[in-house]
């Protein structure tokens, strides 16, 4: 989910079916695991596969869980 851009950390957060980009603060980090310690706020939905495709304002679908 995790991706740099332009030299920032972002990540894809949907909203309304669509992509946006948001640039994000990352602290520790162990692995592939980071900690996100600014940028997103509780309720945040966060693409976490096929980042590396989208684009600004692309439209996707949720998997159902």
């Amino acid at each position: 989910a995790l991706l740099k851009r332009d030299g920032r950390d972002v990540v894809w957060v949907v909203h309304e079916g669509r992509v946006e980009r948001r640039a994000v603060t990352v602290g520790d980090t162990l692995g592939d695991e980071a900690t996100i310690t600014a940028g997103l706020s509780g309720g945040d939905r966060v693409v976490v596969e096929g980042a590396v495709n989208l684009t600004e304002d692309s439209k996707v679908t949720e998997a159902k869980r």
